[in-house]
């Protein structure tokens, strides 16, 4: 018995129970980030397949492989990711809400960093009016996300414009209207009544 009692005493210290708990952390969010990734690497691999990317190229054909296109396909991949959940348990859930944090991220990258004036102007000119046209949806896309306005069907015409915005960079040409209705606007918020001084 008094093996069993020393076993009680360790489980039962507040050291150990901590420990514990720190590991039992650390592997489910390094599970979590394996997950993630390789969900990112399907995603991104699907979308050169079905776009017909074949990997870098040497002259102004298909890219996928230059930052604007590597940001539009994570931000896809993670909106088709937040309306597969939205749709199935509100925009609500919990495993929504990071996804449209991280897609708007990705989307202010490829619009603020990778897509400013002087980037385009290093551009060839077929590129350069691609990025002039799609500059403007990306941020509709984006404020759409960050003002979280709509609902799951909103969140789902995000995620098909994302997707048409993936598919005409990486062909080099124009995008074509959006796949869907345009992105709702916000909800509106009911105005509270004047009460006036008492």
């Amino acid at each position: 018995m008094p093996l069993i009692d020393q076993l009680a005493r360790l489980i039962l210290n507040p050291v150990v129970q901590a420990g514990a708990v720190l590991v039992t952390r650390y592997a489910t969010a390094s599970q979590a980030a394996a997950r993630a990734d390789a969900r990112r690497r399907e995603v991104v691999e699907t979308l050169k397949q079905n776009y017909g990317f074949a990997g870098p190229s040497p002259g102004p054909g298909p890219v996928l492989n230059d930052p604007v296109g590597e940001e539009l396909a994570r931000a896809s991949a993670v909106l088709d990711e937040a309306a597969r959940f939205a749709l199935r348990h509100g925009t609500g859930h919990p495993e929504v809400v990071p996804r449209l944090d991280r897609a708007a991220e990705c989307l202010l990258k490829a619009e603020r960093f990778h897509l400013t004036p002087a980037q385009r102007a290093q551009l060839p000119p077929q590129r350069q009016e691609v990025a002039r046209q799609i500059a403007p949806r990306i941020a509709a896309v984006r404020q759409a996300l960050v003002n979280r306005t709509g609902d799951a069907r909103g969140l789902e015409a995000a995620a098909a414009e994302a997707a048409n915005l993936v598919s005409a960079w990486g062909r080099g040409a124009l995008p074509g209207s959006p796949a869907t209705a345009p992105l709702p606007p916000p909800a509106a918020v009911p105005k509270a009544p004047d009460v006036g001084c008492i």
